[in-house]
């Protein structure tokens, strides 16, 4: 009976060997594919890494991004444009100045006012001017509005330095026509009529030299801003206070201003100066202007503090100390700026302090 048993339990042991073994054997074969496939996975990892690092470099080193917060670029130093050299390139009319400000702005994306404007003037070289009274339009609005944007910037918390012409213009031109491709447009129209009306007229010559910075310091240009927004408020002494656009009986003349008021807003904005430079300056202006007829005198004088019959006597009293004469506003803009450049008289410093 014995026998028997144990000969019917023999196979089940067999079976559980075989199963044994080839548990063992999947053990194996499981271990073997894992190792493999960690081998593989550390390859694959090594050559990852590998390849990030080629990628890494391969690329250029960024460069640190300048802060545009504050335009104050050194003015460049191009030759003074004179009668006989006033032809203005359309290719080639911000060149000079574009190249010793901004020689690395292109390849930092950055462009400038002055680069832009070249790229203008080149793109649109065809270009035909338009009237002086578009352009003198034109060169007003930016004036008005670079006043604004000046005082906007000096109340600021640091206070800002204002920022070049040529930057503003473009904001200027942005705020008026939009799109950047109509300003690109008008910018390259503008300097089109700068260039037909430059030998013409005085204001256009004075615009384009403060928009190039070719012949005085950026300094210069917020004196000229300060004087003429003094020249166009109420008067704060005894003269003759004509309206902003006033040109007297000429119909279409350029604007005019008692000269009295013009040297009061000289010693405003540039402050202390020579005594022989001062009188130089005002005897200037009185030669080139000319009398304030009897009609013009009972119209427009005014003596802040003074009404009626006092307001007649101090008429009488400022008649006697000096006759009162009248000047183009452009003529007295021109003087004005040319006063303002920084120069030595006599072992002082005069100009713009």
């Amino acid at each position: 009976m014995c026998a028997i048993l144990s000969s019917r339990r023999r196979p089940f042991r067999m079976m559980a060997t075989v199963c044994a073994l080839l548990s063992l054997q999947d053990l194996k074969n499981l271990q073997e594919q894992l190792v493999a496939s960690t081998s593989s996975n550390r390859e694959l990892e090594g050559k990852m890494k590998a390849l990030q690092e080629a990628r890494a470099s391969a690329l250029p080193t960024p460069r640190p991004v300048e802060d545009r917060s504050t335009l104050s670029s050194p003015p460049c130093h191009t030759a003074t444009i004179g009668p006989d050299t006033t032809r203005l390139g359309s290719a080639s009319i911000l060149a000079t100045c574009t190249q010793e400000r901004h020689p690395e702005q292109r390849q930092q994306g950055q462009i400038s006012g002055a680069s832009r404007l070249e790229d203008a003037v080149v793109r649109y070289s065809g270009i035909k001017p338009r009237t002086p009274e578009w352009l003198l339009k034109l060169i007003d609005g930016i004036y008005r509005g670079k006043i604004v944007s000046d005082e906007a910037r000096a109340k600021t918390v640091p206070p800002q330095e204002p920022i070049p012409l040529v930057d503003y213009m473009f904001q200027h031109l942005a705020g008026v026509y939009g799109t950047s491709v109509l300003v690109n447009q008008y910018a390259a129209q503008l300097v089109s009529t700068i260039r037909a009306n430059l030998e013409v007229d005085t204001r256009v010559r004075l615009f384009y030299h403060f928009l190039m910075e070719d012949r005085w310091p950026r300094k210069v240009l917020s004196v000229f801003l300060d004087g003429l927004k003094r020249l166009s408020e109420p008067a704060r002494l005894p003269c003759c206070d004509f309206p902003a656009d006033w040109s007297g009986t000429k119909k279409g003349g350029h604007p005019l201003a008692d000269v009295r008021k013009c040297l009061w807003v000289a010693d405003k904005v540039l402050m202390r100066r020579h005594t022989r430079t001062a009188y130089t300056f005002a005897a200037a202006l009185a030669l080139k202007g000319e009398p304030i007829h009897e009609p013009e005198l009972r119209q427009y004088f005014v003596a802040p503090g003074y009404y009626g019959q006092e307001l007649q006597h101090m008429l009488e009293y400022e008649r006697g100390r000096a006759e009162f004469r009248k000047i183009q506003v452009r003529v007295f803009s021109s003087e004005g700026a040319h006063a303002c450049t920084l120069s030595t008289f006599g072992g002082v410093r005069i100009g713009c302090h």
